[in-house]
């Protein structure tokens, strides 16, 4: 697969997404990862490289289950400040989130593109480098 990406040369548009978090309620935080995964499925399925921030959400989960370290939102917010840097396009799910907020706030500052859903991504697909398609094999559907 490494060779075909060298060989085609192609962009692959990495997506920030930024989304709510934090609520008192474990359940709709729960919610709120599952939502972004489902948006980084959707990239993926398109040929973009997703970043969804949330996955930390297990790395938290994994703290508290034995006792490693566990992170203070500061921290969290400058892991992400450093992939959004490095994204092409950034991503922003509605919903109220200072950090969210702030992560918008730092996109524009970087001059990122930023778009509130996939569709207009899509739709402005022009604006952008059109991201290139990873060939799969016939009999798994995974990259060659």
């Amino acid at each position: 697969m490494v060779n075909n990406w060298k060989k085609n040369r192609c962009k692959q548009l990495r997506v920030y997404i930024a989304s709510p978090y934090w609520d008192n309620d474990p359940q709709v935080r729960h919610k709120r990862v599952q939502v972004q995964m489902s948006m980084a499925n959707t990239l993926l399925s398109l040929g973009y490289h997703p970043f969804w921030p949330l996955h930390s959400y297990f790395l938290v989960q994994h703290g508290k289950d034995t006792g490693a370290e566990i992170f203070s939102e500061e921290d969290w917010l400058l892991v992400s400040m450093s992939w959004i840097s490095a994204c092409d396009l950034f991503l922003r799910i509605p919903g109220d989130s200072v950090g969210a907020d702030a992560e918008e706030t730092y996109a524009r500052e970087k001059k990122i593109p930023v778009y509130y859903s996939i569709d207009n991504i899509i739709l402005n697909r022009k604006e952008v480098i059109k991201p290139c398609q990873i060939p799969k094999t016939p009999e798994s559907g995974h990259p060659k």
